[in-house]
């Protein structure tokens, strides 16, 4: 990994400063591969310019239907406005493409998500409960 300043332009090409961009993601696959973890290199890491079309993906509110509102995002905006409340159980679903964030759903069955490109990617879920004091993951 080649070093780059908290305050040049971030490697992935967005424009951002660094330290706005991908510099908590190169600490922590640091403190992973210095544990002897297999880390992917950089080019598998996407900015936000590169995760639009996926953005559609998202999480959402547990309860009595099997998706609820809210739709909880998992792309980094402070414009959100998701409060989060005591009882609120949600999850979090980010996708990962190696290839072009552009999918389209499965018709046949309305679930199967498939990139564009044909190229791998990875969906996971984490559920997430909020209580009076803390919060804890239910699921990942």
């Amino acid at each position: 990994m080649n070093t780059v300043n908290r305050n040049d332009p971030c490697w992935c090409g967005s424009g951002k400063k660094y330290k706005k961009c991908h510099e908590s993601i190169d600490e922590t696959a640091a403190h992973y591969a210095r544990q002897g973890c297999a880390v992917p290199p950089r080019c598998l890491l996407k900015s936000g310019t590169q995760i639009d079309g996926i953005q559609d993906i998202s999480g959402h509110g547990v309860g009595l239907d099997f998706h609820e509102d809210p739709w909880v995002g998992f792309a980094r905006s402070a414009d959100r406005g998701l409060l989060l409340v005591p009882g609120m159980v949600f999850t979090i679903e980010p996708m990962i493409n190696m290839g072009a964030p552009d999918i389209f759903k499965d018709s046949g069955n309305d679930w199967t998500i498939y990139t564009e490109d044909g190229k791998p990617s990875a969906q996971w879920e984490i559920s997430i409960a909020v209580t009076e004091s803390s919060h804890g993951i239910l699921a990942h």
